[in-house]
């Protein structure tokens, strides 16, 4: 698990609490990818143009962490995976949907 920053005095506490949660190069375009049911490992590792295998798995594990996404596995032969948005990772869609507006 990485490791956590602290807080600055001056900011809010849930301002460095996202960063630290959906910072990085990769979480903000999983949450998304789901967030439109592209929810599967290898859907995501396609629609997500860079990103290895391992970078995506080590991403899913602390998104599901820190109780943004959650996976569900049916019990079929062989096993289908997929990702959902937990309530949690729901809220953030909309700070996302405005930083596609950013240039």
């Amino acid at each position: 698990m990485k490791a956590r920053r602290k807080g600055n005095p001056g900011i809010p506490h849930a301002v460095p609490h996202f960063f630290n949660t959906v910072g990085g190069r990769w979480k903000i375009s999983i949450i998304y990818s789901i967030s439109k049911d592209i929810n599967h490992f290898n859907i995501l590792l396609k629609a997500i143009p860079a990103i290895t295998k391992q970078v995506l798995v080590y991403q899913l594990r602390e998104l599901e962490e820190d109780k943004i996404i959650k996976k569900i596995i049916l019990p079929e032969t062989p096993e289908k995976v997929f990702f959902q948005l937990t309530e949690q990772g729901k809220d953030l869609l909309p700070v996302i949907m405005m930083m596609q507006h950013w240039d």
